[in-house]
């Protein structure tokens, strides 16, 4: 979508971009969260809740590579959902930040909530990236380095010697 007249246009359009049920965001979100699941890959979740019934025990209403977190569809919310609800008129987008599964694996996570046409927050699109696959990466790479020698090792090992070394 292009604008003539620039970003003020589009933060119209998103505005008015409000569902006026759980089912309509659904109808929008399911195939943006297969794409985002399908790029990111396996080790990332994405999660709509339902939180239009405000039963935070019962709000995943549809959710991609549940196995991230163990959760399916019809499992709860988390903490984050019921300070939503606690304060509806805030602003409650966050993006970046960590949370944890419950075996304590950290995740990188961003959240968007919906609002229907009253204003009244009715779902909440989650991103949950297990960051484990990348630390393990992180720690072999690490593994391939030598540790640090501490410097009084260093300068002895130094110093020079009569004979050269060749690389030919």
């Amino acid at each position: 979508m292009t604008s003539d007249t620039g970003a003020g246009d589009l933060r119209a359009v998103v505005t008015k971009g409000r569902f006026e049920s759980i089912e309509a965001a659904y109808l929008v979100l399911w195939p943006v969260m297969r794409a985002i699941a399908a790029a990111v890959g396996d080790h990332c979740e994405v999660v709509l809740h339902d939180l239009s019934r405000r039963d935070l025990g019962h709000t995943i209403h549809a959710i991609v590579n549940g196995h991230v977190t163990g959760r399916a569809v019809g499992g709860p919310s988390t903490n984050l959902g019921l300070e939503v609800v606690r304060d509806e008129g805030a602003e409650h987008d966050e993006f970046g930040y960590v949370g944890r599964t419950a075996d304590g694996r950290e995740l990188h996570c961003s959240s968007v909530y919906y609002r229907d046409a009253s204003g009244r927050v009715i779902a909440a699109l989650c991103i949950n990236v297990d960051l484990t696959p990348l630390q393990t990466a992180q720690n072999v790479l690490a593994s391939l380095l030598p540790a640090r020698a501490p410097p009084s090792r260093i300068a002895r090992s130094t110093r020079p010697t009569s004979r050269a070394c060749s690389t030919r």
